[in-house]
């Protein structure tokens, strides 16, 4: 999950573009301070390119990780 982040990061870099994001979670995914603070270094660069974000198939616990 940290690789696809950095890689769909450069690609957003790569691409020059403004975009729009959709992330997928399910019951496989798993939501840690680690993977959390991975996400927040990787997507620093390019949030200015990021029109919106949808987040589907969050569960009450990612969504409170997710909050922080």
């Amino acid at each position: 999950m940290m690789a696809l982040a950095s890689e769909s990061s450069q690609l957003v870099l790569d691409e020059g573009k403004n975009v729009l994001a959709l992330i997928i979670l399910n019951d496989k995914n798993f939501m840690t301070p680690k993977v959390m603070r991975h996400f927040e270094r990787v997507t620093q660069a390019n949030n200015p390119m990021v029109d919106k974000v949808a987040i589907v198939g969050l569960n009450s616990t990612k969504k409170i990780i997710l909050r922080i």
